[in-house]
C-alpha cells in the first residue's frame, strides 16, 4: 500500500471512532451535550481524525507491513491511545 493510502485508511479509522461517539446520541436527542456547538470541540475532533491517519503512516515508515484492516484499526485506536497518554488518571 502507498503511504497516502495508509494515511487515508487511517483517517477512515479515526472517523469511525468519532462517528460511533455521535451515533450514541441517536436515541435521545436531549442527551446531546452543549459542547457539540463549540468550535474547539470540532477542531479537536478533526485533529483526532488526522492523528488517526498519521499513526498508521508512522508505523508503515518504521517498517510495519500495512494492510487496510491494520491501517483502519490503528486509525480508530489512535485517539484512544493519545487520550490515555495525556490523561491525568494512572
Amino acid at each position: 500500500m502507498t503511504p497516502i493510502a495508509v494515511f487515508l485508511w487511517g483517517l477512515v479509522g479515526g472517523s469511525l471512532g468519532e462517528f460511533l461517539h455521535l451515533y450514541s446520541f441517536r436515541q435521545d436527542s436531549t442527551k446531546i451535550p452543549s459542547y457539540f456547538l463549540s468550535p474547539f470541540y470540532w477542531v479537536m475532533t478533526v485533529g483526532m481524525i488526522i492523528v488517526g491517519g498519521f499513526l498508521p503512516w508512522v508505523y508503515m515508515l518504521l517498517g510495519t507491513k500495512m494492510s487496510i484492516f491494520l491501517a483502519v484499526q490503528l486509525g480508530a485506536t489512535a485517539p484512544l491511545m493519545l487520550g490515555k497518554l495525556i490523561s491525568k488518571d494512572p
